[in-house]
């Protein structure tokens, strides 16, 4: 089983979507709730938190990932996509306006830059591959694959990599369960 974790509008079939607000998904969960994610305990193969983790500040990710983590088959892969903060620092140190996703309301790239860092002040988390493998141990992960190219899986089966978007502008990386 696959569970597509932070799922928001995005609800492909052939994946059990969870978000913690409604959007018609299969299940209403909210990650920061152990209590929450007891009942899909040891159930999913892979779960994909596609630009879930940036949403939340540090001091609350290794509770998260501990949750995501307990909702895993052992040997379980966990394919995570956050903000690419060394490939938006480089975009904004070589004046790349296009790089960033914002709209034409933001010529310059300072601008497109520092709304983008914090996604206009609802990302409270933001990730180079370094930090995001160091939480992702913390979380209790034995093994890490990535930086990972957009669809290219390591870790987990065959199609992990198809909910993968924003690609461009995503740092992508799996990682197992013990």
């Amino acid at each position: 089983m696959r569970l597509n974790c932070g799922c928001g509008s995005v609800q492909p079939d052939g994946w059990v979507n969870a978000d913690r607000r409604e959007y018609g998904q299969d299940i209403i969960l909210d990650v920061r709730d152990g209590h929450a994610c007891e009942p899909y305990a040891g159930m999913f193969d892979v779960i994909v938190a596609n630009h879930l983790l940036s949403c939340f500040g540090h001091h609350d990710l290794p509770g998260i990932l501990e949750n995501i983590r307990s909702m895993l088959k052992p040997g379980g892969v966990l394919r995570v996509l956050v903000p690419d903060m060394r490939a938006a620092a480089r975009a904004y140190l070589c004046g790349d306006t296009n790089w960033f996703p914002q709209g034409d309301d933001m010529p310059s790239v300072s601008e497109r830059y520092c709304t983008y860092v914090t996604w206009f002040g609802e990302s409270p988390s933001i990730f180079d591959a370094s930090y995001l493998g160091n939480r992702l141990y913390a979380g209790g992960f034995t093994e890490l694959a990535g930086p990972l190219q957009c669809g290219q899986t390591v870790l987990g089966p065959k199609g992990s990599g198809e909910l993968d978007d924003r690609c461009r502008m995503s740092l992508i990386m799996e990682a197992r369960t013990a």
